[in-house]
Protein backbone atom coordinates (compact mmCIF):
# COMPACT_ATOMS: atom_id res chain seq x y z
CA UNK A 1 0.00 0.00 0.00
CA UNK A 2 2.63 2.58 1.24
CA UNK A 3 4.23 1.62 -2.31
CA UNK A 4 1.26 3.08 -4.22
CA UNK A 5 1.20 6.24 -2.47
CA UNK A 6 4.73 6.63 -3.02
CA UNK A 7 4.00 6.32 -6.57
CA UNK A 8 1.37 8.90 -6.29
CA UNK A 9 3.64 11.10 -4.32
CA UNK A 10 5.75 11.07 -7.46
CA UNK A 11 3.17 11.38 -10.07
CA UNK A 12 1.58 14.56 -8.63
CA UNK A 13 5.26 16.28 -8.30
CA UNK A 14 6.17 15.18 -11.61
CA UNK A 15 2.89 17.16 -12.53
CA UNK A 16 3.18 19.98 -10.76
CA UNK A 17 7.14 20.13 -12.00
CA UNK A 18 5.52 19.87 -15.59
CA UNK A 19 3.59 22.09 -15.59
CA UNK A 20 5.67 24.82 -13.37
CA UNK A 21 8.53 24.57 -15.79
CA UNK A 22 5.96 25.03 -19.00
CA UNK A 23 4.35 28.29 -17.26
CA UNK A 24 7.20 29.91 -16.23
CA UNK A 25 8.60 29.56 -20.09
CA UNK A 26 5.23 30.81 -20.60
CA UNK A 27 4.91 33.98 -18.44
CA UNK A 28 7.42 34.22 -15.99
CA UNK A 29 7.97 32.90 -12.36
CA UNK A 30 6.54 36.10 -11.02
CA UNK A 31 3.13 35.68 -13.13
CA UNK A 32 2.48 32.38 -12.29
CA UNK A 33 -0.45 31.75 -9.85
CA UNK A 34 -1.00 27.83 -7.92
CA UNK A 35 -4.67 28.10 -9.40
CA UNK A 36 -2.83 28.32 -12.54
CA UNK A 37 -0.29 25.71 -11.75
CA UNK A 38 -3.03 23.16 -10.07
CA UNK A 39 -5.21 23.65 -13.42
CA UNK A 40 -2.14 22.92 -15.83
CA UNK A 41 -1.33 19.82 -13.59
CA UNK A 42 -5.52 18.49 -13.82
CA UNK A 43 -4.81 18.69 -9.64
CA UNK A 44 -6.72 20.57 -7.43
CA UNK A 45 -5.28 23.61 -4.89
CA UNK A 46 -5.11 21.63 -1.90
CA UNK A 47 -2.84 18.74 -3.98
CA UNK A 48 -0.49 21.63 -4.16
CA UNK A 49 -0.78 22.80 -1.02
CA UNK A 50 -0.20 19.02 0.89
CA UNK A 51 3.80 19.53 -1.04
CA UNK A 52 4.74 23.19 -0.67
CA UNK A 53 4.15 25.95 1.07
CA UNK A 54 4.28 28.04 -2.02
CA UNK A 55 5.52 28.10 -5.48
CA UNK A 56 9.30 29.68 -3.79
CA UNK A 57 9.54 26.15 -1.80
CA UNK A 58 8.64 24.33 -5.51
CA UNK A 59 11.22 26.43 -7.12
CA UNK A 60 13.81 26.45 -4.45
CA UNK A 61 13.23 22.58 -4.27
CA UNK A 62 13.83 22.33 -7.79
CA UNK A 63 16.62 24.30 -8.54
CA UNK A 64 18.79 22.79 -5.59
CA UNK A 65 17.86 19.39 -7.41
CA UNK A 66 18.95 20.31 -10.63
CA UNK A 67 21.79 22.08 -9.53
CA UNK A 68 23.24 19.29 -7.25
CA UNK A 69 23.01 16.66 -9.88
CA UNK A 70 25.22 18.52 -11.83
CA UNK A 71 27.63 19.74 -9.33
CA UNK A 72 27.87 15.87 -8.54
CA UNK A 73 29.65 15.26 -11.48
CA UNK A 74 31.96 18.03 -11.58
CA UNK A 75 35.35 16.85 -10.85
CA UNK A 76 37.75 18.70 -12.66
CA UNK A 77 40.63 17.78 -9.77
CA UNK A 78 40.11 13.84 -10.94
CA UNK A 79 41.32 14.92 -14.66
CA UNK A 80 44.56 16.18 -13.74
CA UNK A 81 46.91 13.80 -12.88
CA UNK A 82 50.63 15.08 -12.51
CA UNK A 83 50.36 18.10 -14.34
CA UNK A 84 48.00 16.27 -17.45
CA UNK A 85 44.86 16.15 -18.40
CA UNK A 86 43.14 12.62 -18.47
CA UNK A 87 41.01 13.20 -21.81
CA UNK A 88 39.04 10.21 -21.81
CA UNK A 89 37.46 10.65 -18.00
CA UNK A 90 37.19 14.12 -18.62
CA UNK A 91 35.16 13.38 -22.20
CA UNK A 92 32.76 11.33 -20.19
CA UNK A 93 32.07 13.85 -17.22
CA UNK A 94 30.88 16.42 -19.90
CA UNK A 95 29.58 14.56 -22.05
CA UNK A 96 27.07 13.02 -18.36
CA UNK A 97 26.89 16.70 -17.59
CA UNK A 98 25.61 17.43 -20.45
CA UNK A 99 23.00 14.46 -20.69
CA UNK A 100 21.62 15.57 -17.30
CA UNK A 101 21.05 18.67 -19.02
CA UNK A 102 19.53 17.75 -21.80
CA UNK A 103 16.72 15.70 -19.75
CA UNK A 104 15.73 18.63 -18.30
CA UNK A 105 16.59 21.10 -21.13
CA UNK A 106 13.95 23.96 -20.32
CA UNK A 107 14.92 23.92 -16.80
CA UNK A 108 17.86 24.29 -17.20
CA UNK A 109 18.32 27.26 -19.80
CA UNK A 110 15.62 28.72 -17.18
CA UNK A 111 18.66 28.69 -14.88
CA UNK A 112 21.46 29.46 -16.97
CA UNK A 113 19.95 31.44 -19.28
CA UNK A 114 17.21 33.02 -18.25
CA UNK A 115 18.80 33.23 -14.48
CA UNK A 116 14.93 32.97 -12.77
CA UNK A 117 16.77 32.12 -9.50
CA UNK A 118 19.79 34.47 -9.37
CA UNK A 119 20.84 32.66 -6.48
CA UNK A 120 21.02 29.37 -8.37
CA UNK A 121 22.59 30.83 -11.32
CA UNK A 122 25.30 31.98 -8.71
CA UNK A 123 25.56 28.75 -6.96
CA UNK A 124 26.40 26.82 -9.76
CA UNK A 125 28.61 29.49 -10.73
CA UNK A 126 30.32 29.51 -7.48
CA UNK A 127 30.86 25.77 -7.02
CA UNK A 128 32.60 25.68 -10.60
CA UNK A 129 34.75 28.18 -9.58
CA UNK A 130 35.99 26.94 -6.84
CA UNK A 131 36.30 23.17 -8.56
CA UNK A 132 38.33 24.65 -11.34
CA UNK A 133 40.45 26.87 -8.64
CA UNK A 134 41.35 23.38 -6.90
CA UNK A 135 42.35 21.52 -9.95
CA UNK A 136 44.55 23.62 -11.61
CA UNK A 137 48.33 25.21 -10.53
CA UNK A 138 48.58 28.27 -8.52
CA UNK A 139 50.90 29.20 -11.04
CA UNK A 140 48.95 29.23 -14.73
CA UNK A 141 50.39 31.20 -17.98
CA UNK A 142 48.18 33.60 -17.33
CA UNK A 143 46.34 35.11 -14.07
CA UNK A 144 44.65 32.23 -12.59
CA UNK A 145 41.77 34.62 -11.89
CA UNK A 146 41.18 35.02 -15.67
CA UNK A 147 42.14 31.77 -16.51
CA UNK A 148 39.23 30.44 -14.50
CA UNK A 149 36.48 33.24 -15.77
CA UNK A 150 37.23 32.26 -19.06
CA UNK A 151 37.09 28.85 -18.25
CA UNK A 152 33.64 29.36 -17.03
CA UNK A 153 32.54 31.28 -19.54
CA UNK A 154 33.26 29.04 -22.38
CA UNK A 155 31.46 26.41 -20.31
CA UNK A 156 28.28 28.03 -19.48
CA UNK A 157 28.20 29.97 -23.40
CA UNK A 158 28.61 26.77 -24.83
CA UNK A 159 25.80 25.18 -23.07
CA UNK A 160 23.48 28.13 -23.84
CA UNK A 161 24.43 28.11 -27.42
CA UNK A 162 23.74 24.50 -27.13
CA UNK A 163 20.36 24.91 -25.05
CA UNK A 164 19.29 27.41 -27.73
CA UNK A 165 19.89 25.80 -30.49
CA UNK A 166 17.71 22.96 -29.32
CA UNK A 167 20.90 20.50 -28.55
CA UNK A 168 21.37 19.69 -32.31
CA UNK A 169 24.03 17.91 -31.54
CA UNK A 170 24.54 15.64 -29.17
CA UNK A 171 26.02 15.52 -26.20
CA UNK A 172 29.19 13.29 -27.16
CA UNK A 173 29.56 15.90 -29.70
CA UNK A 174 29.47 18.69 -27.70
CA UNK A 175 31.57 16.88 -24.96
CA UNK A 176 34.33 16.51 -28.09
CA UNK A 177 33.79 19.69 -29.15
CA UNK A 178 34.84 21.79 -25.81
CA UNK A 179 37.61 18.93 -25.04
CA UNK A 180 39.10 20.68 -28.98
CA UNK A 181 38.46 23.96 -28.01
CA UNK A 182 40.61 23.42 -24.45
CA UNK A 183 43.25 21.75 -25.57
CA UNK A 184 43.90 23.43 -29.06
CA UNK A 185 42.69 27.24 -28.45
CA UNK A 186 40.25 29.32 -29.67
CA UNK A 187 43.29 30.19 -32.89
CA UNK A 188 44.18 26.56 -33.52
CA UNK A 189 40.27 25.74 -33.83
CA UNK A 190 39.44 28.75 -36.03
CA UNK A 191 41.93 27.56 -38.59
CA UNK A 192 44.32 30.43 -37.98
CA UNK A 193 47.86 30.54 -38.02
CA UNK A 194 49.79 32.82 -35.31
CA UNK A 195 52.90 33.94 -36.53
Amino acid sequence: MSKNIDLRILKTKKLIHDSFIELIDEKGFDKITINEIAERAQINRSTFYLHYADKYEWLNETVDYAVNKILALISPKSHVKDGHLEIESFHKDIKNILDIISSEALLYKLILKEKIVPDAYEKLIHIFKQSFENAFPEETLIPKELFISLLLSLYIETINWWLDSNMMYSSNYMSEQIIKLLTLGPITVSGLIYR
